[in-house]
Formats: C-alpha cells, sequence, structure tokens
C-alpha cells in the first residue's frame, strides 16, 4: 500500500457521523428518542369543562348509602374516575377530564413509522436533464410493467373517486350557467 498503518481509531473516525456525534454530545441518543417516543404515544391532556349544575355520582351515593343502612362499613372510596372536580357550587361545576392527546400521538407513531422505514419516499422519474421519459427507449418488458402499474393506479382512483360520487379523469369542471352572476360568451 502507500506505507500508512490503518488503525481501528481511524477507521472508527472515518465512519463517525458528526451529526450523530453531536447529538449524543448534548444526551440526544437513541434510547432517549425511544424513550420520549414512547412517552408521546400514551400522551394525555386534559380537558377542563364547565357544567350546569351540580356533578353527582348516583352509583357512589347509593353504594354509600345502602352500606349505612345496612349496617356496614363505608366502602373505600373507589379508583380514580373519568373527571376531577374543580371547583363546585349549586349553579355550576368545574370538572377536568383527561383524554388522549390525539394529534401528539399521531405524530410519535408517524415519527416511529418513520425511524423503522415503513414510510417509503417519494421517487420522481424523469428522463436525461429533468425532462420527460422517451417511452421508445424504454425496454419492452419495463413498458409492460410500466403500463400495468398505470392501469392499476387509475382503476383504484376510480374506484376511489366512484365512491365520493366523483368522475376520475375529469380535469376541471365548466362554470355552471345557471348560477347567478356567471358571465355569457365563455
Amino acid at each position: 500500500m502507500n506505507g500508512k498503518r490503518v488503525t481501528k481509531a481511524a477507521i472508527d473516525k472515518a465512519l463517525a457521523d458528526p451529526v450523530t456525534d453531536a447529538l449524543s454530545q448534548h444526551g440526544i441518543t437513541l434510547d432517549e428518542l425511544a424513550r420520549r417516543l414512547r412517552r408521546d404515544l400514551d400522551r394525555k391532556e386534559t380537558k377542563i369543562l364547565k357544567v350546569k349544575g351540580a356533578v353527582f355520582d348516583w352509583a357512589e351515593y347509593l353504594e354509600r348509602e345502602a352500606a349505612r343502612l345496612n349496617g356496614q362499613d363505608l366502602p373505600a372510596p373507589a379508583g380514580e374516575k373519568a373527571y376531577r372536580i374543580l371547583a363546585s357550587s349549586s349553579d355550576e361545576t368545574v370538572i377536568a377530564i383527561d383524554v388522549d392527546a390525539i394529534s401528539t400521538q399521531v405524530e410519535a407513531r408517524e415519527d416511529a413509522q418513520k425511524l423503522l422505514g415503513l414510510y417509503k419516499e417519494r421517487l420522481e422519474l424523469s428522463g436525461p436533464g429533468g425532462g420527460p421519459i422517451n417511452y421508445d427507449e424504454i425496454p419492452a418488458d419495463e413498458r409492460e410493467l410500466l403500463l400495468a402499474v398505470t392501469r392499476d393506479y387509475e382503476r383504484r382512483l376510480n374506484e376511489k373517486n366512484a365512491k365520493r360520487g366523483k368522475a376520475a379523469g375529469k380535469k376541471g369542471r365548466g362554470k355552471r350557467k345557471d348560477r347567478p352572476g356567471a358571465r355569457k360568451g365563455r
């Protein structure tokens, strides 16, 4: 070779990704990302609601009254309720409800799917210099595959649009003649 010795440290340095190294130095590692992603997949948010009147848990009340009338010990309070009462009066009650943070959970799911390689990158095909592809230059077997894929895509698009009540392949709608203010002669 050229007389230089290749060491493991030199190979590691050559293969090192400066972005990964910089992120790791600031605590952004794969384990940390995975932990935060897992937390975001289960993320909840609290909604505050104001309701008219007092909020009363009839099931809990009846259970306590039955125990009292039967001379039994009062039952222990039930586990976590679906809501928390923040303020209450005879006119209105303010309650807090924990619900799934759907937008955060969807973003976390999409991020996880991207990291797992489940999303395909968009692929655009073009000819030399970004121009159109010359159909005659495509080999016959690839041409048949391209036509089959195109026909299948068109069929699925037509089925999808038929479900929506739209016709596929229309490039625009003409102006309605019966619409007020429509110009004539166009």
